[in-house]
This record gives structure tokens, sequence and C-alpha cells, in this order.
């Protein structure tokens, strides 16, 4: 038991820092340790099922939750069950199941209605439910209110997140000034802090909102963002930064261009369950088919 917990909690550390292969390494000694132990096993699921989310693997974060459901222990951690359904909300939503995310957050909700950490962490899936669902209004409002929340009680990260959130949906309604102030405000705290990955993951947008305008060198920028979170197994960022250069090569007319880029974006999109991106890169690629 304490083999398992401390392999846990060391790839835990990691998957936070976004070391995602020291992550795994300890996971899997974790998993050895923990073989024929239900409420062992149940802990190192749970550990790769955030990571999966960590990294935006909607499908096998969701196929991990399933197999740790089907785990029956005598075990009753209300905080674990806080964050089983967390983790299942945002794993739905970004399946484009709206409404079995909301049923999670409504469950995790009655658990601890009270404790402001814990509202805050749901206030955040909350926007990316309503984001996913592609309602970006109702998204833009939600995560206004994490940022507040978030500032309310000294948490960096989620300041800086769910400023990042903020800006991406303010992409979807192309209301690009407020979108670059929200991501500049996130940048400004990554760097502070040393938040790197999600410094990279801003930087991205920020350079296919220069682009737009006319910046010649925003591509360039795009590109080493993208290589940067493929190199680091980052598939929610390389993903989105694929969709953005795919955007922002149809507006400059480099329409074969293009055409590569939603393709294959499109289907590491569906490889990871990301259906936000998945239908977006196939409404453009039937827009363009003959162009």
């Amino acid at each position: 038991s304490t083999r398992v917990s401390a392999r846990v909690d060391a790839g835990v550390m990691q998957a936070a820092l976004h070391r995602f292969d020291l992550a795994r390494e300890h996971f899997a000694e974790a998993e050895k340790a923990a073989e024929g132990d239900g409420a062992l096993a149940k802990k190192v699921l749970l550990a790769y099922a955030e990571l999966a989310s960590r990294q935006g693997d909607f499908n096998r974060a969701i196929a991990m939750l399933e197999r740790l459901q089907k785990i029956a222990t005598t075990e009753g951690d209300k905080r674990q069950e806080h964050k089983i359904l967390l983790h299942r909300a945002q794993a739905h939503a970004g399946l484009g199941d709206r409404r079995s995310a909301l049923v999670a957050l409504s469950r995790a909700e009655q658990l601890f209605p009270n404790e402001a950490t814990l509202a805050c962490e749901r206030q955040k899936i909350r926007g990316l439910t309503d984001y996913f669902s592609k309602d970006f209004r109702a998204a833009v409002l939600a995560c206004e209110r994490a940022v507040e929340m978030a500032r309310d009680l000294g948490i960096a990260y989620e300041v800086a997140i769910n400023l990042h959130n903020l800006g991406d949906s303010l992409v979807h309604l192309e209301d690009f000034p407020r979108a670059y102030g929200a991501f500049r405000q996130s940048i400004e705290l990554c760097d502070e802090v040393g938040f790197e990955r999600l410094s990279n993951h801003n930087r991205m947008y920020l350079a296919f909102l220069d682009g737009v305008a006319g910046d010649a060198k925003a591509e360039e920028i795009l590109r080493n963002g993208i290589r940067y979170a493929e190199t680091h197994d980052f598939t929610w960022d390389a993903v989105n930064g694929g969709a953005l250069l795919a955007q922002l090569l149809r507006r400059r007319g480099e329409l074969e261009a293009a055409r590569v880029e939603f393709s294959k974006t499109r289907e590491t999109a569906r490889a990871v369950g990301n259906r936000l991106l998945a239908d977006e890169c196939d409404t453009a690629l039937r827009a363009m088919a003959g162009k």
C-alpha cells in the first residue's frame, strides 16, 4: 500500500509538472505493486485517467474511468469520488456528451457544495463543458466566473488556465481584441510563476491572432509551438495548434496547405475524442471542397 501510494503520488506530481513520460513510469510501477488489490488498483487507474485528461485524450480518460468504475471496493473516499466525477465531466464534454458531463458535475457538487476550492474546480469544468458544447457565449461567462473565483482563492495556475480558456472561447466568437487581452494576462502569470506548457499554448494563440492581423512571422512561431507540444506529448495543445495553423493558412488563401493541416488535425482530434475540433475541421474541409 505504501509503495503504491508513493508511486502514484510521485507520478501525479510529475503529471502536474507536465512531465508525462516520468509520470507513466511511476504509474507503471504502481500498477505492478497494486496487482490483485482493488482499492489500490483504483488509485492507479484514477492517476492514469488524470494523466489522460491533462493530455486532452478524452477517449483514453473515459476508458480508464470505466475500468475504475467496475472495481468494487468498500472504500468510500468522497474526495476521490469528486475527482473521478470531474474527470468524467471533462471527458464526456470533450466527447460531445453534454448531458453526461452536467450530470457528473451536479453529482460532484452534491458531495462538497460549500468548499470553495472544489467549487472553483467545478466552475472551470463547467466552462469547458459549455465550450465543448459549442455554446461559446455561455463559456465566456463561465470562464470569467472561474477566473474571479480563482483570484479570490489566490490560485495562480487556475487563474492562468481559466484566462486561457476564456481567450479560446473568445477566439471562437471572433472577438479577437478581448481574446488577445486574456491570453496576454495568462502569459504574464505563466512567466511569473513558471507555467511553461501553458505559456507555450497561449503563445500559439497569440501567434494565430498576430497572423490574422498580418504578421509575417506568425506562422513560424505557431509551427514552433506545435513542435514543442508534440515533442512533450501535449496532445491537447498540439491539436489546438494544428487547428489554428489550418485556419490561418485558409485565411491567407493557402488552401492546399490548409487542407493538409485540417485533415491531419481532424484525425488526431478523432483519435483522442475531441469532438469539437474534429467537427470544426470536418466542416472546414467540406466548405473548401472543390475550391
